[in-house]
């Protein structure tokens, strides 16, 4: 894969499932689309090294689109102020033009923020080993959200059944509650969009 190609699969959901998702309807109006387009189109723009183009990309996609708006709406749903200092934009426009080799050491990332807070924060806060905000999809959907996600999804009844592939549905389904293949990072948004198509839809 081209660099694009290989950010874009990693941060995909649908690794594998993504072609045969939709209903052939959906597809001839998409007329060929893929969000790979919008990733290719950040590339072209970005800068040459393979590092700094994927952040890049990150910035104008996932951290824009996901990262803050989720902040943005916990948040805000609490009354709560957040701040993001660190991407304050002459910061931002500062570090984007630090060459890759000076922002990661091996595998360590954020290097010389860290060694810049060296004399303020104990080693072990600097470098401990990140840790993300996972919940259990995986054991939810074979517990406690299989019924929900089997009459919500499964029966055909729903208004995901216009959009999405019933028999790619049910083969992700199969294989996630028979341990074959996780799949819970495909299974939750299609569980969602069905929620949302109840809803709204």
């Amino acid at each position: 894969m081209d660099p694009v190609e290989g950010f874009f699969n990693s941060m995909s959901w649908f690794q594998g499932s993504r072609e045969s998702l939709f209903t052939e309807d959906v597809t001839r109006q998409l007329a060929g689309y893929s969000p790979i387009d919008t990733f290719r189109r950040h590339y072209a723009n970005a800068p040459q090294d393979s590092l700094s183009a994927v952040q890049y990309i990150d910035i104008k996609t996932y951290l824009v689109d996901d990262i803050l708006t989720k902040v943005d709406r916990a948040s805000m749903a609490h009354a709560l102020e957040v701040r993001v200092p660190l991407l304050d934009h002459e910061f931002m426009e500062l570090v984007a033009n630090v060459p890759s080799k000076l922002k990661l050491k091996g595998r360590e990332g954020k290097y010389i923020l860290k060694k810049s807070l060296e004399r303020k924060l104990h080693h072990d806060t600097l470098y401990r080993p990140k840790k993300g905000f996972s919940v259990p999809l995986g054991q939810w959907l074979k517990n406690d959200l299989k019924p929900l996600f089997e009459k919500s999804v499964l029966n055909q009844s729903g208004n995901a059944t216009q959009f999405l592939n019933q028999r790619t549905v049910e083969t992700l389904w199969r294989e996630h509650q028979s341990g074959q293949r996780e799949r819970s990072a495909e299974l939750w948004p299609i569980l969602f969009f069905q929620k949302w198509l109840d809803k709204w839809g």
